[in-house]
């Protein structure tokens, strides 16, 4: 029903090589993806689950989730399909009162079709003619796509495929904590996800008591609270640490948690935390190293179609060299 209702978008589809020794770590899918691995095997890590692909082995993930992959012999040949799907007002209403395994957009799993060849050749074909231009041939992509789903659709109701449900809350959790530092809306969050602001508040404060917005703050306070007691870094130093460049911003959003001045914080608490042994200078340093952006954009992570890319090179600093 869902897929009936829902509206697909292409949004890019790519033959990609990797070689033992490249590998994928920490990367955000831009968009809902289908991975069709075509030779080789590799160790995929899709927010945390484990997966073991090998040859005609077909991965689903969902925007916003955290891949990793490691190539375990000396070549993986695989095809990447991306692609959105946005329901209509009425579908999801009803999704609401659903769990979340029902919308087939907001789960992932892994497969061995029965019969590969079929699926693969589709995927051949809608790679080849994505690189080509015009209306009627994007038109002729989506059509193939509509197969290719179809087909998978009818291998797992076949054969009773299980599909694991995507924890949103867990999911945001990790991304908050991977970007701690950096700046992060609630706009950002809700299209990282593929959600509404409003579904996402409620889905987090049902879990957490909290907005996502009020549990980064509270990360952010207890993080600090750590560093006042165990480094002799300046306000400065950590606010920037926590992803704050003013201090005096952050000293008021710190009172206003604790209760005491950042500063005070760390003399009350002085004799009842042990310092840390780490030279002021070396503490320092370990608070100014930031996570690297794991996350890229749909204009970094595509370019002009006209430029004819057709394979990918993914490097061990998690992101897309692109070859010709």
């Amino acid at each position: 029903m869902i897929w009936n209702q829902a509206s697909v978008n292409i949004m890019d589809i790519r033959h990609v090589y990797m070689r033992r020794g490249d590998n994928l770590n920490g990367f955000r899918l831009p968009a809902n993806g289908f991975f069709l691995t075509i030779d080789g095997s590799a160790r995929v890590r899709m927010d945390g689950v484990e997966h073991r692909t090998e040859r005609y082995h077909i991965l689903h993930g969902v925007k916003g989730c955290r891949l990793d992959m490691q190539p375990l012999e000396e070549a993986l040949e695989l095809y990447v399909v991306f692609y959105n799907a946005v329901l209509t007002k009425p579908i999801e209403q009803e999704l609401v009162e659903l769990p979340e395994r029902s919308n087939p957009f907001r789960v992932q799993y892994g497969m061995t079709p029965a019969h590969p060849k079929s699926l693969v050749s589709k995927l051949q074909l809608m790679q080849r003619e994505w690189e080509g231009q015009g209306e009627l041939v994007e038109f002729h992509v989506k059509a193939q796509f509509y197969q290719f789903a179809y087909e998978l659709l009818w291998e797992s109701h076949s054969n009773g495929i299980s599909t694991a449900k995507t924890d949103l809350v867990r999911r945001v959790k990790r991304y908050l904590a991977e970007h701690c530092a950096e700046s992060v809306t609630m706009e950002q969050l809700s299209a990282l996800f593929d959600c509404s602001p409003r579904h996402l508040t409620r889905l987090y404060k049902q879990a957490t008591g909290r907005s996502p917005i009020d549990y980064l703050i509270g990360m952010r306070m207890d993080k600090a609270k750590q560093l006042l007691l165990t480094t002799d870094a300046t306000l400065q130093e950590i606010a920037d640490s926590i992803g704050y460049p003013d201090s005096y911003y952050f000293a008021k959003m710190f009172k206003r948690n604790a209760g005491l001045a950042p500063i005070r914080y760390r003399t009350a608490n002085a004799k009842r935390e042990s310092r840390s042994d780490l030279p002021s200078a070396a503490a320092r340093s370990v608070i100014a190293t930031r996570n690297p952006q794991l996350y890229m954009d749909n204009e970094n992570l595509y370019p002009n179609r006209e430029e004819g890319v057709a394979t990918i090179y993914m490097n061990q600093t998690s992101s897309f060299a692109l070859l010709r």
